[in-house]
């Protein structure tokens, strides 16, 4: 019966913290990209996008939009030009 109440207590606690995280859709990690940056190091800060779409002519010229939204609304928008960072924009959520 301990054991069983020392799970539950585990299962709970585990539960709450997850739920304390957060998004990592805020004007905190916006700051954190800068022009330059590669999709990878973008990555690393937002974690995958929630959508991106982009276009590559012949290897000449590429460019991709990648958006992060969280689901109070907060959205995180970049814009890569041959691979790396040129152009971002953050919108606040509800709260």
């Amino acid at each position: 019966m301990k054991s069983l109440f020392k799970f539950a207590v585990t299962i709970s606690l585990s539960l709450f913290l997850l739920g304390c995280i957060g998004s990592k859709i805020t004007q905190e990690n916006y700051d954190k990209i800068q022009n330059g940056m590669n999709m990878e190091q973008v990555v690393a800060i937002l974690g995958e996008p929630t959508s991106n779409d982009g276009v590559d002519l012949g290897g000449l010229v590429s460019g991709k939009t990648a958006k992060w939204q969280a689901d109070n609304g907060a959205t995180i928008s970049v814009q890569f030009f041959q691979g790396t960072v040129k152009f971002k924009t953050f919108t606040e959520g509800s709260q």
